[in-house]
């Protein structure tokens, strides 16, 4: 259940700094639930899959720091222009 948490915060995360493409999100979460399928992952493994989602979360919290601490003024909220850039550009 804890990794939840990180996996939707990366979810959301995609969702804006790919300019609100829900098709993205989608490919996202059918891809990390596909893979635990085939995979199989014994509950031992869960626990380092969680891990390295809180290590991602983590990182990128530190990186992109005013994307989730920053408030969206109303005219970025309703124009979508918060987090519109291209994925990883560093302007």
């Amino acid at each position: 259940m804890v990794s939840v948490i990180p996996f939707v915060l990366l979810m959301n995360w995609l969702y804006y700094k790919t300019g609100r493409n829900i098709l993205v999100t989608i490919i996202f979460q059918f891809t990390a639930g596909f893979f635990n399928e085939i995979i199989a992952t014994h509950p031992d493994s869960k626990i380092i899959q969680t891990g390295l989602l809180l290590l991602l979360a983590s990182v990128l919290f530190m990186l992109d720091r005013d994307f989730f601490f920053k408030r969206m003024t109303r005219d970025q909220e309703n124009s979508g222009r918060f987090g519109t850039s291209m994925l990883f550009n560093r302007d």
